[in-house]
């Protein structure tokens, strides 16, 4: 199976928000997320808390995953052996979160699930 990585790292938020919120931003999501898990249009699998300074969200590493980044990011591709799982990092700008990251460029998400990442950030916002 093929799939299609998305072209951009990182996406950004409508509003940002105080860093000191992080940890309760990442747990209104999962839990918006969970509850809106039984849409497949809505399905983020397998998400939880990046447990970084940064904070964010971690996802499953696939074979699929690995391979897409190898064959659409072969820069950035030597550094998937230092994962185990995909890492969304927030993006701090002066004390403000503004937007999320794949970590170390590798552009590991598919425009699907950085839209829906995005929208859940969004929606926990408003």
């Amino acid at each position: 199976m093929e799939l299609i990585l998305d072209k951009n790292n990182d996406v950004y938020f409508e509003k940002s928000f105080n860093e000191n919120q992080k940890e309760e931003i990442v747990k209104k999501v999962i839990e918006e997320i969970n509850k809106q898990n039984t849409n497949p249009e809505n399905n983020i699998r397998s998400i939880s808390e990046c447990s970084s300074y940064e904070k964010g969200f971690i996802m499953e590493l696939t074979n699929v995953i690995k391979e897409a980044v190898m064959i659409e990011n072969p820069e950035y591709s030597k550094y998937l052996k230092y994962h185990s799982m995909r890492s969304f990092r927030f993006i701090i700008q002066e004390e403000q979160v503004v937007g999320l990251r794949c970590k170390d460029n590798l552009r590991f998400w598919t425009t699907s699930e950085k839209m829906l990442l995005k929208k859940y950030v969004d929606l926990v916002l408003n």
